[in-house]
């Protein structure tokens, strides 16, 4: 089964002197595991799997999602689209309680009005939920 080291690096923008260093292991041993000439060991995996932000199994290509694990300290961005994140939902509160006629809104809130609310509310909640 191929592995998907290499893929993953690559998406990080990592070279292999880097990911080397970060594993500690030296750039021809991760050269080695990327061409499937050698195996690592599981807490080689591990090493990698934290250094390059997803899960063992997904490197293996036992998992088909890939899944990012965010460390806010590795990522000065978290805080900032957590924010945007929190900003989202609660515009989506404030959408969804003026829908449903909780929340009274300048102006008249007409059939199109609450039509157009109801998709931007969908639109929203695929965001958030994804």
């Amino acid at each position: 089964m191929e592995n998907r080291i290499r893929e993953a690096r690559r998406s990080k923008e990592i070279s292999l002197e880097e990911l080397a260093a970060k594993v500690g292991v030296s750039r021809t041993t991760i050269a080695n595991y990327e061409r499937h000439d050698t195996e690592p060991k599981l807490d080689t995996w591990k090493k990698l799997a934290e250094v390059l932000d997803t899960t063992v199994g997904y490197l293996q290509g036992l998992e088909d999602v890939h899944v990012i694990k965010l460390d806010p300290s590795k990522h000065p961005r978290y805080a900032e689209l957590l924010d945007d994140r929190n900003k989202l939902e609660s515009e989506l509160l404030f959408l969804l309680m003026a829908y449903d006629g909780n929340v009274q809104m300048d102006g008249d809130v007409t059939r199109t009005t609450k039509n157009e609310i109801h998709e931007l509310v969908h639109s929203l909640t695929k965001y958030l939920i994804h």
